[in-house]
């Protein structure tokens, strides 16, 4: 069993701060960014921390396990901590960030990518100017972030 669900079990839908981490893949100068099987808008690919691995382990195999493709976590861009990221999910489980975004190093072929469809419905690629007005809010965030990057980690 998945570490966060132990810990719903135990503690039920109270506000929870759970380590996660995503990552940034470009095509060039195009982002990738998928749509969750449950849900009608972009995020970043991604996910929640298992019990024994590192936080780059994280995004390496929630990338793996969504997108079918193996990169690694490069350099780290920002972390977000602040409450503001708190969210509710649809089952009223309510969760505050503590999430690192990476830009992930390696390549990949397009053909390469082979969604699960349990998790992700569709991905797609689009400009760091051009992100879809559906996209999660913390997600936009992070695109901006990519621009800003100065070298020093942004924190939110």
């Amino acid at each position: 069993l998945e570490y966060w669900k132990t810990l719903r079990q135990k503690l039920g839908s109270q506000q929870l701060i759970i380590p996660a981490a995503a990552g940034a893949i470009f095509d060039g100068d195009n982002i990738l960014l998928v749509k969750a099987a449950n849900e009608d808008v972009w995020h970043l690919p991604g996910g929640i921390q298992d019990l024994n691995e590192s936080i780059t382990q994280t995004v390496e195999r929630e990338i793996k396990e969504e997108l079918g493709i193996t990169l690694e976590a490069g350099t780290l861009i920002s972390i977000f901590t602040d409450p503001q990221w708190t969210f509710t999910l649809s089952n009223g489980d309510v969760l505050q960030s503590f999430l690192l975004f990476f830009r992930m190093k390696g390549t990949h072929r397009e053909e390469d990518i082979v969604l699960d469809k349990n998790e992700i419905s569709e991905y797609g690629y689009f400009g760091l100017d051009s992100i879809p007005s559906n996209t999660k809010k913390c997600c936009k965030a992070k695109c901006e972030d990519l621009v800003r990057f100065n070298g020093t980690v942004i924190l939110h």
